[in-house]
């Protein structure tokens, strides 16, 4: 599936029946969607699932959402064993998420995503729900805050068994987290970068981190490793 474009929604697939669907085994490339999802606009209750697939260069046009994918109300997304690449969107490089959605990205790599705003791989918006899993995470950029996620308004963020590398933002190399909450498990957090705070991980605005062992925190550059804001004011790190 190569060089589809849709002037709205979806570069490949809208996506908005209540059954499940599953996409395995394919190559999507070079696709586009002008307002959102430059492989798939998804909007149902069924849960959506990609695996085995390789996703490069594909793109939502400027100012829009989610370079592979825009996941509507409520709707599950889960891609396993795929290797996604070169994508990119304003808001999510890879996957724009909305109130109530689930992401799980599981047994995946995933590099040189971008976002000319926010979440070089996601942006993860009010209650939504962030899952990474055995995998690597490496070289996705934003030029605002969230190198790999951006996880906004009571979103939650869990890394499990994954490195998370040379990744890089204005603040928030890794990580950039407003009102919402981030757990890390057996994970390591290297070599990210932001310009102005929080080399892996910026965390504001009454939000929740927890990190398990002593393995997340290696090799951060530029300022602190973890930058806190209570009140946009105050400021606490390493």
């Amino acid at each position: 599936m190569t060089g589809n474009i849709a002037y709205e929604y979806g570069g490949v697939a809208e996506i908005s029946s209540s059954g499940d669907v599953v996409i395995s085994e394919c190559t999507m490339t070079e696709n586009t969607a002008s307002s959102s999802g430059g492989v798939a606009y998804i909007d149902t209750s069924g849960n959506v699932s990609i695996s085995e697939c390789t996703m490069t260069r594909n793109t939502a046009a400027e100012s829009s959402y989610g370079g592979v994918a825009y996941a509507g109300v409520g709707s599950p997304l889960t891609i396993t064993n795929s290797i996604i690449g070169d994508n990119s969107a304003t808001y999510g490089g890879v996957a724009y998420v909305y109130p109530g959605s689930t992401l799980t990205i599981a047994n995946s790599t995933i590099t040189d995503n971008s976002a000319s705003l926010y979440g070089g791989v996601a942006y993860i918006y009010e209650g939504s729900t962030f899952i990474i899993t055995n995998s690597a995470i490496r070289g996705n950029s934003a030029s605002s805050y969230g190198g790999v996620a951006y996880i906004f308004a009571g979103s939650t963020l869990t890394i499990t068994n994954s490195t998370i590398s040379d990744n890089s933002a204005a603040a928030g190399g890794a990580v950039a987290i407003q009102h919402g909450f981030m757990e890390v498990r057996s994970s390591t957090l290297s070599k990210n970068r932001a310009l102005e705070g929080g080399g892996a991980i910026a965390v504001t605005g009454g939000s929740s981190l927890f990190l398990h062992e002593d393995r997340p925190w290696i090799q951060q550059r530029w300022l602190r490793v973890c930058w806190v804001t209570d009140d946009g004011n105050r400021r606490k790190g390493k």
